[in-house]
């Protein structure tokens, strides 16, 4: 079936799309659940008898990566709204971010997404990658909500 789009035409639609992108783009950092690292186990030692306690032997390693988004808010006057797009009823307001692949595999794999920073907020994140593809450029759309 032909196409009414020419491959030059899609070439340069593909360019402002992205260009699109890198206009509204704001800066989202995204942090993981903290690596344990265990140290300086201590076996042979019995507790309570007049010794101090073991000294710490866990430390935690902060994990986060900043991206590029979108982001759009989404306000409501209801206490719950339908989300078409994640098929659910969500309450309170929600907030729409727009990443690129690199964030989405960041997010979606490698341990628990603590929360997702940006305006001087935390948010959770609250659904699964949704893929919006325009012309062979994909970006992945997440929900997610201010934290409590």
């Amino acid at each position: 079936m032909p196409s009414l789009v020419s491959d030059t035409e899609k070439a340069e639609l593909q360019v402002i799309f992205a260009d699109i992108f890198d206009t509204f783009k704001r800066s989202i950092t995204v942090h993981k659940e903290p690596i344990k690292t265990f140290s300086n186990v201590d076996i042979n030692f019995i507790f309570g008898y007049g010794e101090s306690s073991q000294s710490e032997n866990v430390t935690y390693t902060p994990q986060s990566q900043s991206f590029f988004a979108t982001i759009s808010y989404r306000f409501s006057d209801s206490d719950t709204d339908y989300v078409e797009d994640i098929n659910s009823y969500v309450p309170g307001s929600i907030v729409k971010i727009k990443v690129e692949e690199d964030c989405k595999d960041y997010i979606s794999t490698g341990g628990k997404t603590e929360h997702i920073e940006f305006d001087g907020k935390k948010f959770n994140v609250i659904s699964e990658e949704i893929t919006s593809n325009f012309l062979g450029i994909s970006y992945y759309v997440f929900f997610v909500q201010m934290s409590q």
